[in-house]
């Protein structure tokens, strides 16, 4: 996966570029994510991993509020209440 893609996924999606040293799954398995799928997997650097922690992609790179004011991460309080009926 590194020499496929030399630089950190989570980095380049907000405009950085870092050079990547671990591999890191989109989803993680313990959340269903496939651990040796390809597609489940992206190059990161040790910050990223680290501070993405058990979450997704999408709730990791999720920051901020959308023209609405709506909070983007899917885990966000507001969010969880609003699903929650």
């Amino acid at each position: 996966m590194l020499k496929r893609n030399p630089l950190c996924h989570y980095c380049e999606q907000v405009g950085r570029v870092t050079p990547a040293n671990t591999v890191d799954h989109a989803t993680p398995p313990d959340r269903g994510g496939d651990f040796f799928g390809w597609d489940n997997l992206r190059s990161a650097c040790k910050n990223c991993n680290f501070s993405k922690q058990d979450k997704t992609e999408d709730e990791f790179l999720a920051k901020g509020c959308g023209a609405d004011g709506i909070p983007l991460a899917p885990g966000h309080p507001w969010n969880m209440e609003a699903a929650s009926g």
